[in-house]
């Protein structure tokens, strides 16, 4: 049956599988859906089981995005989808063999959404990853991915298609893991043996050492083959399925992750390298000529590492259930032991010191615009007078596939009513053709953003009319506030070390901040404290509740936090000392909410710098943004003081987004 590629078939939820398009689909006119079953239990897809009758009779799977926005936008800015559509599209007629049949695949950029239309394997049994491989199906599983490997091995025209082409996504970055372990080991405690948790923190150390650490021969890797993604059929027969982390790179590790992952501990040992030499002898057996066992056993032993660091991030960051919570733990256990039982961590490299990126001038300007709806290319500043009785924030966000920006722009004062600017459907700023420079030109405003000395000087002009609200929370209830004239002309110089995140396109530099800033006639000379940030891609303001820091300590140090919610005991950012920048990778965080809604207090602890502090608002300077389909977040912003448990007393900014009325209405 040929495979449809009408991107006009693409669907978005189940209601669309009609008798039309599912005829136009299988190319077979006259079919009738008789049932629409869901099947899994997939987080980042839906996955139904479709019967039909009519000209013929049978059943297909039908895979689709989620419905929720938000985790479409984490599917597309983690590559998931795109790698799962494009494998079908590209890869998978090459392979003759133990995979799934399709009858269509398409993807939307822009939205995220995708549809799969595959064939239903109605005679297979799925493996289960919880109660584990026996040997029998491991010898299956063997031979699969041997004979999947073998027919695209080392061949350098699939390494440069989609989605493998320019693909450099360190999905396990050092960052990521070294900040994920203090969660994983507080998680499972006791039942997660320390000489364990050692293999985690010693590969954690060096992961971005060993991802760049490329070998041949290359080819295809599942990444995620693991009992759960095999359906086993006749007496030698499986399919590998769920293709959403396919990646090109070394083969051993789809291996070294099976055996690791799926067999006891006790099996494992006992049969490990039969089963390794079996994958060998199919492939060779399948026309790969250029592996030898030697090179196959030592990449086996180098490979298990991806085997770790699924568990370790998936139990921190997958909202799981018991069986899943049960499944990680046990997984993390057989892998960790995996490596010690190999002597795999004598094939790591020694922890270098790793330098803070630093900001590329080129980036100051803006970039190429990705697909998704929700993408923004994104400047924010803030600061804090010296005395502490004025602090001022302001954002573009260019949403340029909106049609529309987003504005703000803040002045509070303790004991004073909060001045507000909040536009979420701006105009697009116009941007300058030479230098960096974007203006908003609305109805009642203009800001202007201008940076004439990249890396080093930013500055901000605001004319017009802004808000001025009855009391701290009144912008959250909705109401509109009063009209008031605002005159900004403020310049933010580096201060400090500037630094780019890791994890995402974003950077962040401290600076020195001074000025003019006029309310209803009234001039003030400012000068104080900030930072300034620039990020672009894709920004869902609705997808992750967050506790952000800025701020400055009496003695100089710098800090900038971010921890979220949903993954208690990670956190990004860093924290200055002259010249010395200590990276941030775990923490948490603490608040205490008022009965308006806003944030009263806060406690956050900060490892790598070694901080334990407390944050105290002064004066608010909240936001509320509506999305289209209605959700409603609540950014709780205030001018705060924080005290450091060691003694040391600074001012700066903090902000709690509070999705507690997304998650109600859900």
């Amino acid at each position: 049956m040929a495979v449809a590629t009408d991107e006009s078939l693409l669907i978005h939820d189940r209601s669309e599988i009609t008798d039309e398009w599912l005829s136009q689909v299988l190319g077979t006119r006259g079919l009738r859906v008789e049932e629409v079953t869901g099947i899994g239990t997939g987080a980042m897809a839906l996955t139904l089981r479709v019967r039909y009758s009519g000209a013929e009779s049978g059943t297909v799977i039908v895979k689709l995005a989620s419905e929720d926005e938000s985790v479409r936008n984490l599917g597309l800015m983690m590559g998931a989808y795109v790698r799962e559509v494009a494998f079908y599209q590209n890869i998978r007629d090459h392979i003759v063999g133990p995979l799934p049949g399709h009858h269509y695949s398409a993807l939307d950029h822009a939205e995220g959404w995708f549809t799969l239309v595959m064939h239903d394997a109605t005679d297979t049994v799925p493996g289960d990853q919880l109660v584990g491989a026996t040997v029998a199906q491991a010898e299956i599983v063997m031979r699969t991915l041997a004979k999947v490997h073998a027919p695209v091995w080392n061949d350098e025209k699939f390494g440069e298609i989609s989605p493998f082409a320019g693909d450099d996504t360190n999905f396990m970055s050092t960052a990521l893991l070294s900040g994920t372990v203090p969660t994983f080991t507080e998680k499972y405690g006791d039942r997660f043996p320390d000489e364990l948790g050692d293999v985690l923190r010693r590969y954690a150390a060096v992961a971005d050492q060993h991802n760049a650490d490329r070998r041949a021969p290359f080819g295809l890797v599942h990444a995620d083959a693991r009992l759960d993604n095999v359906l086993f059929g006749g007496v030698d027969e499986a399919l590998l399925v769920d293709w959403q982390t396919v990646q090109w790179g070394h083969v051993m590790t789809d291996v070294s992750y099976f055996l690791g992952s799926s067999l006891t501990v006790e099996e494992r040992r006992e049969h490990e390298a039969r089963l390794v030499r079996l994958y060998h002898d199919t492939l060779i057996a399948n026309g790969v000529t250029d592996f030898a066992w030697e090179h196959a056993w030592e990449e086996y032993r180098r490979q298990v590492f991806w085997g770790i660091a699924m568990p370790l991030v998936s139990a921190v960051f997958v909202e799981g259930t018991e069986r899943t919570e049960e499944m990680f733990l046990n997984w993390a256990i057989r892998s960790c032991q995996q490596a010690i039982d190999l002597g795999s961590l004598d094939l790591l490299p020694e922890p270098e010191k790793v330098e803070p990126l630093r900001v590329d001038p080129i980036d100051e300007g803006a970039h190429t615009t990705g697909k998704a709806k929700l993408w923004s290319e994104s400047y924010y500043l803030d600061a804090v007078s010296d005395d502490g009785q004025l602090g001022v924030y302001t954002r573009i966000g260019d949403t340029r596939n909106l049609g529309t920006s987003l504005v703000s722009l803040a002045l509070v004062r303790p004991g004073h009513r909060p001045i507000i600017l909040s536009d979420a459907e701006a105009p697009l700023p116009e941007w300058a053709a030479e230098g960096v420079r974007l203006t908003v030109d609305a109805p009642t405003y203009t800001l202007d953003y201008s940076i004439p000395r990249p890396v080093d000087e930013f500055v901000v002009t605001f004319e017009g009319e802004a808000r001025i609200y009855a009391d701290d929370a009144a912008i959250l209830r909705g109401e509109e506030g009063e009209a008031v004239a605002v005159s900004v002309k403020l310049t933010w110089e580096r201060d400090g070390v500037d630094y780019r995140w890791r994890q995402t396109t974003r950077y962040e530099i401290p600076c020195r901040v001074t000025g003019t800033i006029t309310i209803d006639g009234e001039e003030i000379t400012f000068a104080g404290d900030g930072q300034r940030d620039h990020s672009w891609g894709i920004r869902d303001w609705w997808g992750n509740a967050w506790m952000w820091t800025a701020f400055r300590l009496e003695d100089g140090e710098k800090v900038h936090a971010v921890t979220v919610e949903e993954t208690p005991g990670l956190a990004w950012g860093y924290s200055q000392q002259g010249e010395d920048v200590t990276e941030l990778l775990s923490g948490r965080s603490e608040i205490e909410v008022g009965e308006t809604g806003t944030l009263t207090r806060a406690r956050i602890t900060l490892n790598e710098a070694h901080l334990k502090f407390d944050a105290e608002p002064l004066a608010y300077g909240s936001l509320r943004l509506l999305a289209e389909d209605g959700r409603e977040a609540h950014f709780i912003r205030a001018l705060a003081k924080f005290h450091t448990d060691d003694g040391r007393d600074g001012i700066g900014w903090i902000e709690w987004e509070d999705l507690s009325r997304i998650r109600t209405a859900e």
